[in-house]
């Protein structure tokens, strides 16, 4: 009976100490490639904070990985909507692509801009299951002339499980005047745009009130983009 414990003992010790001595596997958590398109409004709202616009935009692409893809695009109204650098992960294409947006005036039609954007999403990015597609939106959130409605806009972005992140300029943008066909403020259409928009692609919207917020929301974008 002393011989069978001692036996059992020593099988118990020798399964402790392997246990104990045996490597721990902990799988790394890989960053996911992004393929996305930085869509950047020019309207006239921004004109008192759009080098800090410029400024964090370049900050967003200069976050890349060597596996992502990026496009850029600018707009206002239709007829002032430019693609400025096609996809590439270059970063001093896209930095110098940044550098050539300016503000200008027009109706600015955000829907059009994000439906033209994700399709280019869609026809050209890369073929990769892996890969987290968005629209890195950055915008005051305010359209006043789209074709595309928003309810068509977001079955485009579910049928194609594309995300939009936003980083929503609210600075320039009344809080006292009442939107055209609302009962609400132009500040808050523009808010319920963005934060409709996000949440039903699955994305997120982060709000900037001044200049100092913009730093603060684009980090917590950044920090976001490569989440599941």
């Amino acid at each position: 009976m002393k011989k069978i414990l001692f036996i059992n003992f020593i099988i118990f010790t020798i399964s402790v100490f392997t246990a104990a001595q045996a490597p721990v596997v902990v799988e790394k958590n890989k960053d996911i490639a992004l393929s996305y398109g930085l869509v950047v409004d020019c309207s006239g709202s921004f004109r008192s904070i759009f080098q800090d616009v410029l400024k964090n935009a370049k900050t967003i692409v200069n976050k890349n990985n060597p596996d992502d893809e990026t496009f850029v695009l600018s707009f206002v109204s239709n007829d002032k909507m430019i693609l400025q650098q096609q996809f590439t992960n270059d970063n001093a294409k896209l930095n110098d692509a940044i550098s050539q947006m300016f503000v200008q005036g027009g109706s600015t039609t955000i829907f059009d801009a994000i439906y033209v954007s994700a399709k280019n999403l869609v026809d050209k990015s890369k073929k990769n299951e892996n890969r987290k597609r968005i629209l890195v939106l950055i915008t005051d959130g305010e359209d006043r002339a789209s074709q595309t409605t928003s309810e068509e806009l977001i079955k485009y972005l579910k049928d194609n499980k594309i995300q939009i992140y936003s980083i929503g300029v609210l600075t320039e943008l009344s809080k006292f005047d009442r939107a055209f066909n609302s009962n609400k403020t132009v500040r808050q259409v523009a808010k319920d745009n963005l934060e409709n928009l996000t949440k039903e692609s699955n994305g997120k919207v982060f709000f900037v009130e001044n200049k100092i917020s913009i730093e603060i929301a684009t980090e917590n974008l950044l920090k976001e983009l490569r989440t599941q």
